[in-house]
């Protein structure tokens, strides 16, 4: 018996002497982090110095699925006007009252001051993949909020894309990547009361 309480003992001891350091807590310090919290950094959208271009967000690489969205990336539908009209009717549904009928970022909202997003017709966006403008619209970039809940169904996400790249094109669009017969049809002019 007195062996069993000697052992007893001497574990409690050890157990008590190894809480002591484990207890104490030390204040945390941002300096003792390590040099992780003053590396710098590049906020989404911000300017950065290390690029060529000043900016600090980069164009996903052609090709490139990011996680969680291999089937959606690859049910790209076929480009055709039904998916387009589809996607005119989804634009102006869900994405009108921030970037506007025409995609130049000046929907109602923005004109009752909420802050106004690129316009579709920047560079950037133009040469932006549609993997990336699919993404934007699932997770949401800076002040956008995710819009996976919103535009449930995948084929409704890529006809907005296909819209959207529509829009780029009538603003963008030379006269001679018209076809010759409908070329006709823009050089008639207009009937009385702009029919």
């Amino acid at each position: 018996m007195r062996a069993h309480s000697s052992i007893a003992a001497a574990l409690l001891l050890v157990l008590l002497a190894g809480a002591g350091p484990a207890c104490s807590v030390e204040r945390f310090d941002q300096n003792t982090v390590g040099t992780m919290a003053r590396e710098p950094r590049a906020n989404p959208l911000g300017r950065s110095d290390f690029f060529d271009d000043q900016g600090g967000d980069r164009n996903l690489v052609p090709g490139v699925v990011w996680q969680g969205a291999s089937s959606a990336a690859a049910s790209q539908p076929a480009l055709s006007r039904a998916l387009l009209e589809r996607g005119r009717e989804s634009f102006a549904i869900h994405c009108t009252p921030c970037h506007g009928l025409t995609g130049h970022g000046t929907g109602m909202v923005v004109q009752r001051g909420y802050p106004k997003p690129p316009s579709y017709h920047s560079d950037r966006l133009r040469r932006a993949p549609d993997a990336h403008l699919h993404q934007v619209i699932m997770e949401g970039l800076g002040k956008m909020p995710p819009y996976r809940a919103r535009v449930r169904h995948d084929e409704d996400r890529w006809a907005i894309i296909a819209y959207v790249r529509a829009l780029q094109i009538s603003q963008h669009g030379a006269v001679d990547q018209v076809p010759p017969e409908q070329r006709r049809e823009l050089e008639r002019p207009p009937r009385e009361g702009g029919r």
